[in-house]
């Protein structure tokens, strides 16, 4: 049962209880910090996969021209039975999706800046990797494109998001340490405290109420060992708190 009233809760579950209708008041919380703590585990480990799988290529590529395994970029050479051109254009092609895959959400924002002819820390990211990606897949078109030979920096694209997205992971861990010792603090205040109505003849009653539902002026009752609420005002009664 729903229903619409500009009562004080308290004073709404007295008059129910006073016509015998059993009722109590539950507040619908949902703690905004385990949605963000959600989303910080989702983007922490999209993060760490895409520092995974940039890395492992961009130093897997990096480390295999080092070593000499990988075939010159010419029209003559061959290699497991395909031309190095066409070779290399898969390599291109995969370090796209791979590229995609790891640094989305750079590229798509420095779209969205450069509409509005604004750039940030993205769009330079944006404008780096992709820089060093169209000037390889150029050469691996047209080796001469370049005299005497240009250089391909498939890799250094790579590795440059892996790193990116390594601190990224790092900075989003940290940020959810932090929100979650918050967290901690802010689930040590109650949420419900013991409010004092007065009824018909003047004698006073208590009601369990969230915190949320306690108006200014209501009388609330704290008993040794429990923990204060709101702040306020004593009006009777003395002990000993821990403030700490």
């Amino acid at each position: 049962v729903q229903i619409s009233t500009e009562l004080h809760p308290g004073k709404l579950l007295l008059l129910l209880q006073q016509d015998d209708i059993l009722a109590s008041i539950q507040e619908q919380y949902e703690n905004p910090y385990d949605e963000q703590t959600k989303q910080n585990d989702l983007a922490i480990k999209r993060s760490w996969q895409s520092t995974f799988l940039a890395g492992l290529m961009g130093f897997g590529l990096m480390g295999l021209e080092y070593a000499g395994l990988l075939p010159a970029l010419d029209k003559t050479s061959t290699v497991l039975g395909i031309s190095s051109q066409l070779f290399w254009f898969i390599i291109a092609l995969s370090c796209l999706v791979v590229m995609w895959f790891s640094g989305k959400h750079y590229y798509i924002n420095a779209i969205k800046q450069a509409r509005y002819l604004n750039s940030n820390m993205d769009t330079l990211v944006a404008l780096g990797t992709s820089a060093a990606w169209i000037s390889s897949f150029i050469i691996i078109i047209n080796p001469e494109f370049i005299p005497g030979g240009g250089h391909l920096y498939l890799d250094a694209a790579l590795i440059i998001l892996a790193f990116l997205q390594l601190g990224r992971a790092l900075e989003i861990q940290a940020k959810r340490t932090t929100r979650e010792s918050i967290a901690s603090i802010i689930e040590l205040a109650p949420r419900t405290a013991q409010v004092i109505i007065s009824d018909k003849t003047g004698d006073e009653v208590e009601f369990e109420l969230p915190v949320s539902l306690i108006q200014v002026g209501d009388s609330i009752k704290v008993r040794p060992g429990e923990r204060i609420p709101l702040d306020g005002t004593i009006i009777s009664g003395s002990s000993s708190v821990d403030e700490s």
